[in-house]
């Protein structure tokens, strides 16, 4: 080998939240990794005004973290737990309602809310802490697997490893080299993200599904909400190049739930979409977080989804017999039908929520009428909870 090569047990192709998490993970394990990615640039811990790209964080998915050290290095003054949901068919009061209650379900709490810069920080930090962990700047170009290795190439280096982790987003550069069948569906709709200062929130988060539009509202520490509003395109557009029309929208919409709201910052748009792929895993190769699949925003669960997948693959690495290698096929298998159900269902779930209160909907009606009668059960409403929680 020349100074450019390098062999090691699992190349990690991504740096985002899921990238770091898989690396960070499996170098805990014991094992010789690689991460690879255009750049490494540095992460600032944040501070001042909250960053507008935020996350509903499931209490499982924290609990898997901390075990990776990385709670202890997230500000907890930047944190804000839900421990209620108020979920609504519409704006108008009188439309179908649900209320979830953390205490009414005898749990701690429902989600907590941070930014996505806070994780990034933290996992990155523990990351840098451990210097085993080789981090190779550069874009992948190419890839050769056999039955036993996978060689790995980028403008300037050549890697050899027992499997790759594809983690680096809708957009895989691993899934498409990799010959990994995938389908994409885009929604006509974009999500608009804005923060705002309100009233006490008291660590309510709100929904509200109204037509061709859904409003989320996560609650932020000192009183501020984060904003994700699913809106026909050329609308995202529009209020995010004019802020001000953006503020009265909300305004006219949440005048009595949330009056007086002012925005702390920009809007920003992003463009949203469905991808799942036939199978998140090949010989010697497995696809992890938005890489294998991506799901509508609605019901926050996407990231939720991406580290659930870096916590079985790890799992299935840990537990594997002596004689196999980490990337061994029948290893990647257990992964993939771990994941399969939750994915699918989480997938179709989410699709089917985007439309269903949209007017044309022939179901719309139903689904109002079902989340009454959804709402006025108690035992309901905490199976829910408690369903949601366990998966």
């Amino acid at each position: 080998m020349n100074s450019t090569d390098y062999a090691v047990d699992i190349v990690v192709v991504g740096n985002g939240v899921v990238g770091m998490a898989a690396t960070l993970a499996l170098a805990r394990c014991g094992l010789n990794v690689a991460q690879l990615a255009p750049h490494f640039p540095d992460i600032p811990k944040p501070q001042g005004d909250f960053n507008p790209r935020v996350y509903a964080m499931a209490p499982k998915v924290l609990s898997w973290l901390d075990t990776l050290g990385v709670g202890p290095l997230m500000d907890a003054a930047r944190q804000q737990f839900i421990t209620d949901m108020q979920i609504a068919s519409s704006f108008k009061e009188k439309q179908g309602k649900i209320h979830l209650s953390a205490y009414e379900a005898g749990v701690p709490q429902l989600a907590k809310v941070m930014e996505e810069c806070l994780l990034t920080h933290a996992l990155n930090t523990a990351i840098v802490m451990r210097p085993e962990i080789r981090r190779i700047e550069g874009s992948l170009s190419g890839l050769a697997i056999t039955d036993t290795a996978v060689s790995v190439r980028t403008e300037k280096h050549a890697l050899t490893c027992r499997l790759i982790v594809g983690a680096d987003g809708a957009n895989s550069v691993v899934r498409d080299l990799a010959g990994i069948a995938w389908h994409r569906q885009p929604y006509p709709q974009s999500a608009v993200i804005a923060n705002f200062k309100g009233h006490l929130h008291h660590g309510t988060a709100w929904q509200w599904f109204n037509g061709d539009t859904i409003l989320a509202l996560l609650p932020l520490p000192e009183n501020q909400l984060g904003m994700v509003w699913s809106m026909p395109t050329e609308k995202a557009i529009a209020v995010t190049e004019n802020p001000e029309l953006l503020d009265t929208l909300l305004a006219q919409q949440l005048s009595e739930s949330h009056p007086a709201l002012k925005r702390q910052g920009p809007a920003f748009c992003y463009p949203l979409q469905k991808l799942l792929v036939n199978s998140p895993i090949i010989n010697r190769v497995a696809l992890v977080g938005d890489a294998a699949h991506v799901v509508h925003p609605l019901a926050g669960q996407g990231l939720n989804l991406g580290l659930q997948d870096v916590e079985v693959l790890v799992d299935k690495i840990k537990q594997r017999e002596s004689y196999r290698d980490c990337g061994d096929f029948r290893i990647l298998s257990r992964y993939a039908r771990h994941r399969a159900e939750q994915v699918l269902v989480m997938s179709k779930l989410t699709d089917r929520l985007a439309t269903l209160f949209e007017p044309s909907s022939a179901l719309a009606g139903v689904a109002t009428r079902t989340m009454n009668l959804l709402g006025a059960s108690s035992v309901l409403k905490s199976w829910l909870i408690r369903a949601a929680l366990a998966s």
